[in-house]
């Protein structure tokens, strides 16, 4: 740890481990600001482990939770899906933790063209 942090690159274990420094420094004079720099650690995997990584064998075994996500959009006017949304018309949105529960109306979901 001590050479990592003294900006040596060190190869330990099954990698490579470097410093790396994060953020812009502009001009001559430029000196080190903490609103605008930090330090983190690069690590690279050595041939052993990058062969190991290569020839492992996958079992999907289900998927785990995620926050809210729109899977699929489908405009209830034209039954298009993931595509065109008729102005004025219904969407149907399918996805995982999609919930409006409250009869404000500023409460809802907005759509944009991005």
């Amino acid at each position: 740890m001590e050479e990592v942090c003294n900006g040596v690159s060190v190869a330990f274990g099954l990698g490579y481990f470097g410093l790396k420094v994060n953020g812009v420094f502009m001009g001559d004079n430029a000196q080190w600001d903490s609103t605008k720099h930090n330090l983190s650690v690069r690590v690279a995997p050595n041939a052993e482990l990058r062969k190991a990584v290569e020839t492992t064998d996958v079992n999907v075994r289900g998927l785990s939770s995620s926050g809210t996500v729109i899977n699929s959009v489908t405009d209830v006017t034209s039954g298009e899906e993931n595509g065109k949304l008729t102005p004025g018309g219904g969407v149907n949105l399918i996805g995982p933790r999609i919930r409006i529960d409250s009869i404000a109306p500023e409460m809802g979901l907005k759509l944009r063209n991005c």
